[in-house]
């Protein structure tokens, strides 16, 4: 089986600390969120959501490009 490249590791490394401070934010910006209610019931709230959705949705594409610096590397 082949190795990554020391290119393609830092690349990954660089996405996962992407990752990991996104999830860090999205803990700290949602931390009052108690119930879905509380995403649900007023603006702010709703704007808490959407934030959060787009944050989950921009954590998802960084493991599509991961996967898909490990595909290229194994096929």
């Amino acid at each position: 089986m082949e190795s990554l490249s020391l290119d393609r590791k830092r690349r990954v490394l660089h996405i996962l600390d992407q990752v990991e401070k996104a999830v860090l934010t999205l803990e700290e910006r949602t931390q009052c969120i108690k119930s879905t209610d509380d995403f649900l019931l007023t603006s702010s709230g709703m704007e808490k959501l959407d934030a959060a959705c787009m944050s989950l949705i921009a954590i998802g594409e960084s493991f599509k490009n991961i996967e898909k610096l490990l595909i290229k590397n194994f096929s």
